[in-house]
């Protein structure tokens, strides 16, 4: 769950402040303008604080973004055809 780092089961808290926020929101625009796919996640939660939702996005290897690190909850997820290709 979402919400207070102080609260037993939070798994996820707030980001640091509105600028990551927004580096959270820029990051999933760019992602979709890029051609990935929100598979889930991708909103800013509204509730008082920096809260976002923990997102995974299907996006292929080659797209700059894959590239900028973001510092904000958003996991790729890529295909690759065999073993050796991924690493």
């Amino acid at each position: 769950p979402v919400g207070s780092p102080l609260d037993d089961g939070t798994l996820l808290g707030p980001v640091h402040n509105e600028a990551a926020v927004k580096e959270y929101l820029d990051g999933i625009a760019e992602i979709e303008k890029q051609g990935g796919r929100i598979l889930t996640g991708g909103k800013r939660i509204d509730r008082p604080g920096c809260f976002v939702e923990p997102t995974i996005v299907e996006i292929t290897h080659d797209k700059p973004i894959v590239q900028t690190e973001l510092f904000v909850p958003i996991m790729y997820v890529m295909k690759f055809s065999t073993f050796e290709e991924a690493v």
